[in-house]
């Protein structure tokens, strides 16, 4: 590709036949250099600077289609190093640690990025068929089938459902990254806004696009956690941390 002006000049270089042709070859200082910026309001440029942040930190091949969330990196590398922090003896390997991800989603962010840092092997699951199979081909793309299961889950039920009747599992961690919206009760979509006690208006000038099952649930994340809790209840010790 013609890295002509830099990142943002075409979004990343971004090809609908070839999503994965991307600059791995730029190094941070020259992004720097060329005085060009991202255009955060495209997704498929956001799509694009995400899988070149993993490609370039952690070594790791990633894609997902536009319309589904595509996750800041930072924050979800913040995430996996914290919970590291809380399981981790200082100076240990985590290696033979194993972790769930709750609604893992296309991205599958948290198994990758927790097994690149720290070797921690996954059971990710996914309520949503599509977005399971998208998390099974980033898992696949990485040669982490081995490492990292991608369970695809009834949504309808409990979200510790899965896990229940496998008695020889157990697990170092849980973490999720919840749906923090309630579902709309009207035919206007989605609710924008952290559940409706603390609602804000949607800003043009940023892009989030991401699917209903990514954006919300039913009771919002009060519910969500509350489910979680009850299905702790069932498996107790089976996980160390929730």
């Amino acid at each position: 590709p013609n890295h002509g002006k830099g990142i943002a000049q075409a979004s990343f270089l971004w090809s609908s036949s070839e999503p994965s042709r991307l600059p791995w070859n730029l190094s941070w200082a020259a992004l720097y250099s060329l005085e060009t910026t991202i255009d955060y309001n495209d997704p498929k440029a956001l799509i694009a600077l995400t899988a070149a942040i993993l490609h370039s930190r952690f070594g790791l091949t990633w894609e997902i289609p536009v319309g589904y969330l595509c996750p800041p990196v930072p924050n979800r590398e913040a995430y996996v190093r914290w919970i590291a922090q809380l399981v981790l003896s200082p100076g240990a390997a985590g290696t033979d640690l194993r972790g769930i991800d709750i609604g893992t989603g296309a991205s599958c962010i948290y198994p990758l990025l927790g097994n690149a840092l720290f070797g921690f092997q996954f059971v990710a699951t996914e309520a949503d068929p599509k977005s399971r199979d998208l998390a099974q081909q980033n898992v696949s793309r990485n040669n982490l089938d081995e490492k990292i299961e991608v369970r695809l889950v009834d949504q309808n039920l409990g979200l510790l459902e899965p896990l229940v009747t496998e008695e020889d599992d157990s697990f170092d961690f849980l973490m999720c990254n919840p749906p923090f919206f309630e579902e709309s009760s009207s035919s206007g979509g989605p609710r924008v806004g952290h559940g409706s006690a603390n609602p804000c208006p949607q800003r043009s000038d940023r892009t989030s696009v991401l699917t209903s099952s990514e954006h919300s649930t039913e009771g919002g994340e009060v519910s969500f956690v509350t489910r979680l809790i009850e299905g702790s209840l069932q498996l107790r010790t089976r996980i160390r941390l929730y």
